[in-house]
């Protein structure tokens, strides 16, 4: 075997160089995607969220939920559910890819804003981390509460189409807690009344509606809201009243018996005159009115003494024209 050259042996080097080159290459990409290891953490508690918050009565407790999730290709262990105000939450020995464990806590007095964090380990020792948060908002009793109540009046029982009517409207709230954008509706028949001054609410077909407060509770006056309205001069016959609902409503509202007031007003069709009641095939609209006058009697041109007189007058004649008739034919006889 000849002496090996300088250039063979710089090729085996080279060769081999470039071997472990590779071999590096592979190893590493197969250990970076081994250590795709992602961690994430959603916190919840046992309330309904309104708007994106939470809200509990003072002094009630509430369990927070902390919900940890592997989401990558790489186990994670050693992790540890902390959260500021509630302190240390627990531990989790590892989570594989794709598996998820729920810890909890349960407070009385923990409020505002909570953050969860959730912090492991990846095969290779580095730190994986996640965190949530959430609001949560504290209130007293009765401070969430509203008991809005609306009483509704007209200024006229009974009216003529034609009649303008002024309304009034009076409400309030029974509770502590400050109505923010409580409603005020009223109803009525648009066939029968038209709006003659709404008193700034919107207008609809048969409706008008209020937006009051924001500052109405308990401790303040009750508030009123005055306006007009004209019964129809078509009003139809048929329809014997004008019928208006009020109703006030509000987000909080804790009884709702006291949230509508009704108000009918009678119509006068005949202006103080009682119609006759309709004949069969007619209505009352149809039916015309009539004025009722003394029953006539019959004539005779003589009643009473008078025809007693007449009856003994007759007798008498007769009685004359009998005794004239016989002594005419006595004279006859004699002769």
């Amino acid at each position: 075997m000849g002496p090996i050259s300088v250039g063979r042996v710089r090729k085996v080097l080279l060769a081999i160089v470039l071997v472990v080159g590779c071999i590096a290459s592979v190893v590493n990409a197969a250990a970076d995607e081994a250590l795709n290891a992602r961690l994430t953490l959603t916190l919840s508690c046992n309330l309904d969220a309104s708007d994106g918050e939470y809200f509990a009565l003072m002094g009630a407790p509430v369990t927070f939920n902390f919900l940890v999730s592997n989401i990558g290709d790489a186990p994670i262990t050693g992790i540890s559910v902390d959260e500021p105000v509630l302190g240390h939450v627990g531990d989790i020995a590892s989570l594989a890819p794709g598996e998820s464990q729920e810890l909890s806590a349960i407070s009385e007095s923990a409020d505002g804003e909570l953050k969860g964090h959730a912090a492991g380990k990846d095969p290779a020792g580095g730190s994986i981390t996640a965190s949530d948060a959430l609001v949560l908002e504290r209130y007293m009793a009765d401070s969430f509460e509203d008991d809005p109540w609306v009483l509704k009046t007209s200024s006229k029982a009974t009216a003529v189409p034609g009649d303008t009517i002024t309304y009034t409207l009076k409400y309030g709230n029974q509770k502590d807690h400050i109505v923010e954008g409580a409603k005020v509706v009223d109803e009525f028949d648009s066939r029968v009344l038209e709006v003659v001054d709404a008193a700034g609410a919107s207008v609809e077909a048969g409706r008008l509606m209020w937006v009051v407060g924001p500052g109405m509770n308990a401790t303040e006056a009750p508030r009123t809201i005055t306006y007009t309205m004209r019964l129809r001069s078509e009003t139809p016959a048929t329809i014997a009243s004008a019928l208006n609902v009020a109703t006030i409503s509000s987000e909080f509202d804790v009884d709702a018996t006291d949230n509508t007031s009704r108000v009918s007003v009678a119509i006068d069709h005949y202006l103080g005159f009682t119609p006759p009641a309709p004949t069969a095939g007619s209505s009352a609209k149809s039916a015309r009115k009539t004025v009722a006058t003394p029953a006539e009697e019959p004539f005779l041109p003589y009643t009473g003494t008078d025809s007693r007189r007449l009856v003994i007058t007759a007798l008498l004649f007769a009685i004359v024209g009998g005794t004239l008739r016989r002594f005419g034919t006595t004279q006859e006889a004699s002769a």
